[in-house]
């Protein structure tokens, strides 16, 4: 049988109580020499190491305890060795999750003498005692967090007038900190209350009766609450056991701002009501007795306040109005729809009232009647439909005036287009005519060469028929006349065959001209034949023309169009451009295609457009030449015709500080089903 740890105690002790009483407390020992070698063990302190007495009894502790437990306590029993008393607790898990706690002692052992001859080790359990402590410790915890975390301002003062507490907010609120306040309070005799007021607001009687108990400690507005300004602080004070105060502290300006609104606002209400020119009253649901009234409707019931108040609204208002029955109706339904009322008011004038009934939302059974006086409105309205009949006879009126004028306006447009019809047709006339003289003159030379040719050429034949019939022609007389002879049909030939050029050339240019159909042409073959008819006004100028156009651009549209449109810008040239002009005379039109679009520039090196005229050219009857021949259409035709007829746009346009300029550009390919616009009675 193994023995006991009370053998080892047997072993050194001669009273069996003690030892009895050594193994029954609670409290578990170990004693150990100077090789912190176990001598001594209590039974709690074997069932605290789970060991049993012969494992632990005269084996070292580095030999009885486990590794990990002995490499914790090895420095503790070295520091124990030395002379030093060591206290520390260990807390230990169990199979129910419950944790236990151990407090451990490493006192020195001491002989009768007092040479430490070794190590006492005791424990006893604390869990109770720990629990209660972690316990105490979570509460004043949730407190701390509870009094720093609430919302309002906490602070405690002692006896000696003394700071020992107060939480954030607190601070925040008075705006100073603890160690601040607290050199306050030690020259402020009437403590904490007095520290956070100034100067101002402890002279006052408020405050007076404040510190006295007369007033109410429930809110007071310092001047100044330390470094914050405007601030209204709710406040109480409590006493604590012992003679220490606390005192909470709230903001409460948010509040105060409310109430002092809330008044402003009822007082601006009550301004709205007293000055309101409509009428309005407060009668109670049930029997619909006037409460209340504004003065404006005292005003019109021409009564007084004692008069009214209680009264019946209808008897006031709308007395004999409505039967019993109908008034019980409008109590009972309290109709959405304006009810409106004529009667008298206190001068015995008409007076007619739209009246609205609101229930009030304030759970008081009231209803609120609203009046508008209409009076003036319905007379207004009147008038107004009486001045709306006479609007309407006037209109009337007016629109018969209106379209004898408008008729009046269409005749006479009418005879105008037809006269800018037959003066646009004189223009192409005048046009066609200025070809014709030029034509004939071109025509007059090459005839003349041609009569002069025939002359010589009948002389020759009749010198011929002389030599012929007398028979004296040589042979050399024969090939002189022959030569002659050949020399005089060229020169005929030649002289004819220019003439049928001009000729065939204005017969084209003029039936292009006067005529509106439209086809596929060579734009530059075209305009070289017009060129060519206006050769002689050109050359008569003294102007050169040079044309920058390719032989491949052939289009679908109309000729007339496009001979009419250089003609006059030619002729423009001529008239105004080079009229008393000094410099060079050219005329440059560039022609190019781009995007399926014609791009034309017509640019002369003449005197140029004035400002004056540049923005109405395309006005009709704008000409300089007024009085001298200028008809004022030539820039309108072409205008039409690029922008009606073809199409396009045209601009006049400066550049270079010099001549005439018009950038034109229109479709290659003309849509002939689409209407035309009816240029064709304008051109």
């Amino acid at each position: 049988m193994p023995p006991k740890a009370t053998d080892a105690v047997d072993s050194s002790m001669s009273f069996p109580l003690l030892a009895s009483v050594f193994h029954s407390i609670p409290i578990m020992v170990a004693v150990l020499d100077s090789d912190l070698r176990y001598i001594v063990v209590s039974q709690q302190y074997l069932d605290f190491i789970r060991s049993t007495s012969e494992k632990v009894l005269n084996k070292t502790v580095k030999e009885a305890l486990p590794p990990p437990v002995y490499a914790n306590a090895a420095p503790l029993l070295e520091r124990a060795l030395n002379g030093e008393s060591i206290s520390f607790e260990v807390e230990l898990p169990t199979e129910t999750d419950n944790k236990r706690f151990i407090n451990i002692q490493y006192q020195p052992r001491l002989d009768i003498e007092g040479t430490q001859v070794g190590v006492v080790m005791s424990g006893i359990e604390i869990t109770s005692l720990k629990k209660s402590e972690l316990e105490k410790q979570r509460v004043q915890e949730y407190l701390n967090t509870t009094f720093n975390s609430i919302g309002h301002g906490i602070a405690i003062v002692n006896t000696e007038r003394e700071l020992v507490s107060s939480n954030p907010p607190f601070h925040r609120i008075v705006g100073e900190q603890l160690s601040e306040i607290n050199g306050l309070l030690k020259n402020h005799p009437f403590g904490l209350v007095d520290c956070l007021c100034d100067i101002g607001w402890r002279r006052s009687p408020e405050f007076s009766q404040f510190v006295s108990g007369s007033a109410s400690k429930e809110v007071f507005e310092p001047h100044s609450l330390l470094t914050k300004h405007d601030t209204f602080i709710g406040y109480k004070e409590l006493d604590l056991e012992g003679g220490s105060k606390c005192y909470v502290f709230t903001d409460v300006t948010q509040q105060i701002k409310d109430k002092q609104n809330l008044i402003q606002q009822m007082q601006y209400n009550a301004a709205i009501i007293d000055n309101s020119p409509n009428l309005l009253c407060v009668v109670d649901r049930i029997e619909f007795n006037i409460q209340m009234l504004n003065p404006e409707a005292f005003k019109r019931c021409g009564r007084k306040q004692d008069d009214v108040v209680a009264r019946n609204w209808f008897r006031v208002f709308a007395n004999g109005y409505w039967t019993p029955e109908q008034e019980n109706q409008i109590i009972v339904n309290l109709p959405s729809d304006v009810l409106e009322v004529t009667n008298r008011d206190s001068d015995g004038n008409t007076m007619t009232v739209h009246w609205r009934f609101v229930s009030l939302d304030d759970h008081s059974n009231r209803v609120l009647c609203f009046g508008a006086d209409v009076t003036q409105l319905n007379d207004t309205q009147l008038e107004l439909e009486s001045l709306n009949l006479s609007l309407e006879k006037k209109v009337r009126e007016r629109t018969q005036s209106l379209e004898t004028a408008n008729e009046e306006l269409q005749f006479t447009l009418k005879k105008l287009q037809e006269t800018q019809q037959n003066l646009v047709e004189a223009e192409k006339m005048a046009s066609l005519g200025g070809l014709v003289g030029g034509i004939a003159h071109e025509i007059n030379t090459p005839l003349g060469i041609s009569v002069t040719a025939t002359s010589f050429l009948e002389e020759n034949v009749q010198t011929l028929r002389k030599g012929f019939e007398s028979g004296n022609l040589s042979k050399a007389q024969f090939s002189k006349v022959l030569l002659s002879l050949q020399q005089s049909t060229e020169i005929l030939t030649t002289n004819l065959q220019r003439a049928e050029k001009l000729v065939s050339s204005f017969k084209e240019v003029a039936v292009d001209q006067t005529s509106q159909t439209a086809y596929e042409f060579n734009l530059k073959d075209i305009l070289e034949k017009l060129l060519l008819s206006l050769s002689h006004e050109v050359r008569v100028a003294k102007m050169a023309v040079h044309l920058d156009c390719s032989h491949d651009i052939d289009i679908e549209s109309y000729p007339s169009s496009y001979i009419q449109i250089f003609t006059n810008l030619i002729t423009n040239s001529i008239r105004h451009g080079f009229d008393h002009w000094d410099g060079p005379r050219n005329v440059y039109i560039h022609i190019s295609t781009e995007d399926e679009h014609l791009n034309i520039v017509y640019r002369d090196t003449g005197k140029g457009i004035a400002d004056s005229v540049k923005d109405k050219i395309f006005e009709p009857f704008v000409t300089t030449k007024r009085g001298g021949g200028g008809s004022g259409l030539g820039a309108n035709i072409v205008y039409n015709m690029v922008v009606q007829l073809l199409k396009g746009s045209i601009q006049c346009v400066t550049e270079n500080e010099q001549g005439a300029c018009f950038k034109i550009r229109v479709p290659l390919i003309l849509d002939l089903d689409k209407p035309n616009d009816g240029i064709a009675s304008a051109v």
